[in-house]
């Protein structure tokens, strides 16, 4: 092989290594390593719209709503982040604008904007 193609060839089966080891995760003891795979896959191809969805998701699912912990809050907004990622390369994702408004929901509108939190409010007759 080419001393010049080397580094690319070495990058794009770094890359695929990642896309194969980042896949959704299947129980909660997995989703550590999925986040970080999930990262990596991101860092080597920031093209690559399903490892950043999954990231996203991997944090939102890790969110327990009404939670207080930092660690808890960390998630919820490092979800949104990814999420507003992907919503910044393509505005029209779906699976991105469900998955914030999903996280922002759970979050409560106070919790992210600090305005009153629609959820628990009684319908206007």
């Amino acid at each position: 092989m080419s001393p010049l193609l080397a580094p690319a060839a070495a990058t794009s089966s770094r890359r695929a290594t990642c896309s194969i080891r980042a896949s959704p995760p299947i129980g909660t003891e997995k989703f550590d390593q999925s986040i970080e795979d999930f990262k990596q896959a991101k860092d080597l191809d920031p093209t690559l719209m399903n490892a950043r969805l999954y990231l996203a998701t991997a944090y939102a699912t890790q969110y327990i709503p009404g939670a207080p912990s930092e660690e808890n809050i960390r998630m919820g907004e490092a979800a949104i982040k990814e999420f507003q990622d992907v919503l910044s390369v393509d505005p029209n994702n779906i699976s991105a604008i469900d998955g914030i408004g999903s996280i922002l929901f759970n979050m409560g509108w106070d919790a992210v904007y600090g305005v009153p939190s629609l959820r628990n409010r009684r319908p206007i007759t």
